[in-house]
């Protein structure tokens, strides 16, 4: 009998700023790379990819072609960043990858453990 294939699984951890737009983040790592984009005050859009590019298509999930200004402040720290607007705040932990999502309030709405890949497919952990 044959051994299974072994798998191989990718943490995009550290994350790096790379390049900040007015509602865009990007973040990267050796491995991988993390966009934060947002679409309006309460949409906030997470990609990942193992690799360097990102799809640049328009997404099935975020139909709308023209959003309002989502006001939004980025803020980066030696070991964290967020984004903030009227009706929510992500923030990231840029050694680790965990982050979490909390609405105007601070009531934490999702939280996850980081960006993992594995064999090439995401896995995503909700805390």
């Amino acid at each position: 009998m044959r051994p299974s294939p072994r798998k191989t699984l990718v943490s995009l951890t550290p994350l790096t700023p790379q390049a900040v737009l007015p509602y865009e983040t990007l973040l990267t790592t050796k491995a991988g790379t993390v966009r934060l984009e947002l679409l309006d005050r309460d949409v906030f859009r997470l990609r990942a990819t193992p690799g360097r590019d990102l799809n640049r298509q328009p997404s099935w999930a975020v139909l709308p072609h023209k959003w309002p200004d989502p006001g939004v402040r980025f803020r980066f720290h030696r070991q964290s960043f967020s984004a903030t607007t009227a009706a929510g705040q992500f923030r990231l932990q840029l050694e680790t990858g965990r982050w979490t999502l909390t609405d105007d309030g601070g009531n934490e709405l999702f939280a996850g453990s980081g960006f993992q890949f594995d064999d090439g497919k995401p896995r995503f952990e909700l805390a």
